[in-house]
């Protein structure tokens, strides 16, 4: 397993209609039982190319493009990677942000906003992605 660490970031704020037309896809594949709209993007200091679990071949997504599925767990969660190939193209900038999909919105959940430092667990085993979850917080009282 390796610790990937960055920070909380906007980005075009496209996610959640694009992926909706994969949803049932994405879940099918990655087993998760449902997903918040939208992913959360967290920026590398250096690029990450992620190693597929599970794609969404080009045939399957609108754009044309190869969507990467890798498990990963955050806030001791488990979520999933979700990356485009065409983004770890050479050169490309975007081979440093994870988009993570989540069955929680991440940031009102976990109270999350831009700058905040994330850690991504990914590349783990079997014991390590069945490990239990930690608790969905209580939602502040107001």
């Amino acid at each position: 397993m390796i610790t990937l660490r960055g920070h909380v970031a906007s980005r075009f704020g496209v996610a959640a209609p694009n992926l909706a037309t994969v949803e049932a896809l994405i879940l099918a594949r990655t087993g998760l039982h449902r997903m918040a709209p939208g992913t959360l993007n967290v920026v590398l200091p250096d690029r990450y190319l992620v190693r597929a679990d599970e794609v969404i071949h080009s045939a399957e997504y609108f754009t044309g493009e190869v969507l990467k599925l890798q498990r990963c767990r955050a806030l001791g969660r488990r979520m999933i990677t979700m990356r485009p190939d065409s983004h770890e193209f050479t050169g490309s900038s975007a081979a440093n942000v994870l988009e993570l999909i989540s069955d929680l919105h991440l940031r009102r959940t976990f109270g999350l906003k831009d700058g905040d430092t994330l850690e991504v667990e990914v590349e783990g085993d079997e014991v390590w992605w069945g490990s239990p979850e930690a608790p969905v917080p209580e939602a502040p009282s107001v």
